[in-house]
C-alpha cells in the first residue's frame, strides 16, 4: 500500500529527512518515533503530497510526486492539529467531508459514533476541547474508507480514557485491512497498536523492525 524509497527533503540549509525508505502492507501498522524535530512530521506530510521532496513515494500504485491529488484519494489524514470551521456542528463537519470525499452521511455518522462523539454532535466545533477535535479528526480521516491511514500524534490532547479507544480505533483499521502510519511520543502505546516501529533522528533512520 505505501512504499517510500530514498526520500529526502531540505528545508534551508536543514535536512529535515535524509534518505529514508520504508514499506506498508495492507493491515499493518507502522509507528514512527523520535523526538521533536526528528522528521516525523515532515515524512508524513510528503507522503500526503503536502510537500515537494526528493525521493519515491508511492500510494496504491500511485506516484505521489507525480500525482498527488489522485494519491489523496487513497489516504485519509489527521494533522497534528487538524483545522476545522468553528462556526460548524460536529454533525455539519463530517457530512461536509464526507460529500467532499463522496462518502455517504450515514458512514458520517456511523464514525461519529465510533469515535464516541455522538452526545456533541450538536456542539460547534469552537466548543470542543482538543480531545475532542482529535477524535472528530479521526472520524473524518476514515471516510471514504481509504487503504492508508495517516495519523500526526492522534493522541495528543487525549486522556487515558480517551487513548485506550484511539488503540481500539487502530486495530479496526488492520481488521478492515487498511495500512496505518501514525507518530507518537506515547512509546508505551507502540507495542499495544503498531507492527512495526521507524525510529527517526536528525531526520535518517536510526531504527526500523518489529513493534514487539
Amino acid at each position: 500500500v505505501l512504499k517510500v524509497s530514498n526520500v529526502a527533503k531540505q528545508y534551508g540549509q536543514l535536512r529535515a529527512l535524509d534518505g529514508v525508505s520504508v514499506e506498508l502492507a495492507e493491515g499493518e501498522v507502522l509507528a514512527v518515533i523520535g523526538t521533536n524535530g526528528a522528521g516525523k512530521s515532515t515524512l508524513l506530510k510528503c507522503a500526503v503530497g503536502l510537500v515537494r521532496f526528493k525521493g519515491s513515494i508511492t500510494v496504491g500504485g500511485v506516484e505521489v510526486g507525480r500525482n498527488a491529488k489522485a494519491a489523496r484519494q487513497l489516504i485519509g489524514y489527521l494533522p497534528q492539529n487538524p483545522a476545522f470551521h468553528d462556526d460548524l456542528r460536529v454533525r455539519e463537519t463530517a457530512v461536509f467531508y464526507a460529500d467532499l470525499k463522496g462518502s455517504s452521511h450515514e458512514q458520517a455518522r456511523d464514525l461519529i459514533e465510533a469515535v464516541g462523539l455522538s452526545e456533541h454532535a450538536e456542539k460547534r466545533v469552537s466548543e470542543l476541547s482538543g480531545g475532542m477535535r482529535q477524535r472528530l479528526g479521526l472520524a473524518v480521516a476514515q471516510l471514504g474508507d481509504p487503504r492508508l491511514v495517516i495519523l500526526d500524534e492522534p493522541a495528543s490532547g487525549l486522556d487515558v480514557s480517551a487513548r485506550l479507544e484511539l488503540r481500539e480505533i487502530i486495530v479496526r483499521q488492520r481488521e478492515l485491512g487498511r495500512a496505518v502510519v501514525l507518530s507518537t511520543h506515547w512509546l508505551e502505546d507502540v507495542p499495544y497498536i503498531a507492527d512495526h516501529v521507524l525510529a527517526l533522528e536528525a531526520g535518517r533512520v536510526s531504527f526500523h523492525g518489529d513493534a514487539r
